[in-house]
Order: structure tokens, then sequence, then C-alpha cells
């Protein structure tokens, strides 16, 4: 558990994040939960609303990601969303796919994957960088390992 976890959440948000981007030009907010058994289970949207901002459907998915965690149904929770982000190496912004991982062992980081748009419907992606984040989704003590 925990760092494998991120890794398998990771390994499926990331190229999901990849192909929304290439399919309609952005990554709307998707999570993914897993379960005590490993199993993944994608998250429903759902905001009762035909057009949803971003904002409200994020705070759809992380009232759902919450309970799982306070229910203890979920061990690790990942969300992809598009973000702009400042990249270490030059300090110039980017637009970026996001995973942002969480497991019930007290992890939280977000990996960032920077790209750039070099003709319509074509990236050009840069290279993955991680960095800390709030923990979100888990309480602050992580349960007690039964």
């Amino acid at each position: 558990m925990g760092a494998e976890d991120l890794d398998l959440l990771l390994n499926f948000l990331m190229p999901f994040g990849r192909k929304m981007l290439e399919k309609y030009g952005e990554v709307y907010p998707c999570a993914v939960g897993m379960k005590q058994d490993g199993e993944l289970v994608p998250l429903n949207s759902e905001t009762g609303r035909s057009e949803p901002t971003v904002q409200e459907v994020m705070e759809v998915l992380l009232v759902g990601l919450t309970r799982g965690a306070r229910e203890e149904t979920y061990r690790a929770t990942g969300m992809c969303l598009d973000v702009r982000v400042t990249l270490p190496e030059t300090q110039v912004k980017s637009d970026a796919i996001c995973a942002s991982l969480e497991s019930s062992d007290g992890r939280a980081i977000d990996i960032f994957l920077p790209y750039r748009s070099t003709t319509p419907g074509v990236f050009e992606y840069g290279e993955m960088f991680a960095a800390e984040a709030p923990r979100r989704i888990f309480p602050e003590s992580p349960p007690e390992q039964k």
C-alpha cells in the first residue's frame, strides 16, 4: 500500500488525461478511488446541471472522494485536471495535466505533465515532475492498521 497505490493511480489517470486533452483540447476534472481490495472505481461527476463549471465538477468529485475515505471504502484516491504550473527548471508558466494523488497512509503528491499545443489537436509534452501536496481527502491521522 502507499507508494505502489499512487503509482497505479498515476498510471490510470495520466493516460486518461492525455486522451481527453488530445480528443477535446482540455482535461475536464475526473477522479478515481482505490478500494481496499485494490479495485479502481471512477467517480461520477454528475452535478445536476447540463453545463456545470469546472469548479462545480471538482466539488462533486472531492465530496465523493472524501466520503469514500471517511467510510474507509478507499485506501487511495486520485483526481486528474488541467492546470497552469510554474516549471521548476525555467520558472516559466505552462499548461499541465495534474494527477493529484493521496493515500490513507499520509502520502499526498501532485504529478504534473507539462504540455503545449503545437498545432490544433497536436500536443507536445514536457518532463513530468512532482510536488508535495496538501492532504484534502484523508483525515490528518492515518487509520490504525488492523
